[in-house]
């Protein structure tokens, strides 16, 4: 064989085996993607429990005889005990604490349930931390017995973060 040939063979192999390495180094990227992909639920988890606590039934809505009113709030039901009943949340890495503030900023009523994991919000901060914290602030009208009265709903949750455990 003549130089040229073997030159021009020699490039065409070397093409070929840097094909073969990049379909490799694809195919070996795809699965290590899809084997070591995480979803972080922690955001969803919190606001379905701050929708929960607005919309849920049997939890804090105001009942006028006939129905639940949602997004209307019963100044009465904002207890540890109802809160607890509509959460069921004993046993699980869960706290929160609802506040609920009149249109002037005075603080009507404030729980805290699971108070033992939700002191855990100090290491929210913490840029690794084992807990995810989110707070709500929502504009609502309460029920206080006589009358419908505009309020601010804040919902602050520490849950435990499922991608650090």
């Amino acid at each position: 064989m003549k130089k040229g040939v073997i030159s021009a063979e020699v490039l065409v192999w070397l093409y070929r085996l840097l094909m073969l390495v990049f379909v490799v180094m694809f195919i070996y990227l795809i699965i290590n993607a899809y084997l070591t992909r995480s979803i972080d639920t922690n955001y969803l988890e919190a606001s379905v429990l701050f929708s929960r606590l607005i919309y849920g039934n049997n939890c804090i809505l105001y009942n006028n005889e006939i129905k639940d009113q949602p997004g209307i709030l019963d100044l009465n039901k904002i207890t540890e005990n109802d809160l607890n009943k509509c959460f069921s949340i004993k046993n699980r890495d869960i706290g929160f604490d609802v506040k609920l503030l009149s249109d002037d900023g005075q603080v009507l009523k404030d729980v805290i349930i699971n108070k033992d994991f939700f002191d855990l919000n100090v290491a929210c901060n913490i840029k690794r931390s084992r807990v995810y914290c989110d707070n709500f602030r929502d504009y609502i009208l309460y029920y206080d017995g006589t009358e419908f009265l505009a309020g601010v709903l804040t919902f602050e949750v520490v849950i435990a973060n499922e991608q650090k455990r």
